[in-house]
């Protein structure tokens, strides 16, 4: 379409410019002396204004297949621009999609690992409360079985019992900390020195007096000096401590 409208333009030029040309030659060969004819006059006035509407036309026609022309332009300009920008936001859907799923599985798996860990903690935790009860409990079956010795009389069966016990309790202490087993073997210790120093008596009637003398004896414990008491009485401290520091563990979890 514009390249008709541009060829009509220059046949209309062409014309023009011929006609023009014509007029002035004719003009131009008129004998001097000679006035031109009205027809004359009036087609050269009508060819100034015809070529003046022309130049109009043809100004109005080039200004309406540029801005056509800038249109179609703009146009495809834009559809390339909504092409791009789809692909853009395709591709920008599919990384995020992506990213969310890594993201969920990441999260997924974090949260797996999490929940064995807090439950090999909660069974670790469970296993450290009873392993520092059952150290606890069997020293004091063997503390107060001693006193029982030495306040009452010698009871060398429920020495043995008390003896059989810390033998198998001492299983547990893998399951506690270093300071309640280092007590609790410290105690156990102890506890033997007096049982066998008692036993070594051959007079049954003397063990009693023996065992009460050995369980007030202090003896270098550490830094300190402590009896058979205070040594019981540190242990339960540390039993104590431990458990209730387990029991806060426990319940964070």
């Amino acid at each position: 379409m514009a390249f008709l409208l541009g060829l009509g333009a220059v046949l209309y030029i062409l014309l023009a410019v011929g006609c023009a040309a014509y007029l002035l030659w004719k003009a131009y060969t008129l004998p001097a002396g000679i006035p031109q004819s009205d027809f004359d006059k009036l087609a050269i006035a009508a060819l100034i204004a015809v070529v003046g509407t022309g130049l109009t036309g043809l100004a109005s026609v080039y200004s309406a297949t540029r801005q056509s022309a800038t249109a179609y332009q703009v146009a495809e300009y834009n559809g390339l621009i909504s092409t791009s920008l789809a692909e853009i936001k395709s591709s920008s859907d599919e990384a995020l999609a992506r990213m969310k799923a890594d993201i969920d599985a990441s999260l997924a798996q974090f949260k797996a690992t999490s929940d064995e860990s807090l439950a090999r903690l909660k069974v670790a935790l469970d296993t450290g409360q009873i392993a520092y009860r059952e150290l606890f409990g069997t020293a004091t079956v063997y503390f107060h079985a001693l006193r029982s010795t030495a306040l009452i009389k010698w009871d060398e069966e429920s020495l043995k019992t008390a003896e059989a016990a810390m033998i198998s309790a001492a299983r547990h202490t893998i399951n506690v900390g270093t300071n309640m087993r280092d007590e609790w073997l410290a105690f156990w210790q102890r506890a033997q020195e007096i049982y066998h120093a008692v036993l070594a008596e051959p007079d049954a009637n003397k063990r009693s007096n023996i065992a009460e003398k050995l369980i007030g004896e202090k003896i270098r414990y550490g830094s300190d000096r402590l009896d058979f008491r205070d040594i019981h009485a540190r242990l339960e401290s540390t039993a104590r401590l431990a458990m209730e520091a387990s029991a806060g563990t426990q319940n964070l979890t």
